[in-house]
């Protein structure tokens, strides 16, 4: 047997997600919520590391063209 909780929100509040949810139980729509956040939350994590992975390469990038115009300086 589910046991069962509630949870104090606005009366608005209430509404509006009523209205979201549809004939979806009210686990069912928590649940999707909660995946909806977990896959923003990654998505926003590989961003982050995509950006920092481009500057990392760019400073190699810089540093290798360094490298080799100092090679060909010293011929």
């Amino acid at each position: 047997m589910s046991r069962y909780t509630s949870i104090p929100v606005s009366v608005e509040l209430k509404r509006l997600l009523e209205r979201e949810k549809g004939d979806m139980s009210w686990d069912d729509f928590l649940f999707m919520l909660l995946r909806i956040k977990k896959r923003i939350e990654a998505e926003e994590a590989i961003k982050r590391i995509k950006a920092r992975l481009m500057k990392s390469e760019h400073a190699i990038k810089l540093s290798e063209d360094e490298l080799r115009r100092g090679l060909k300086f010293r011929r």
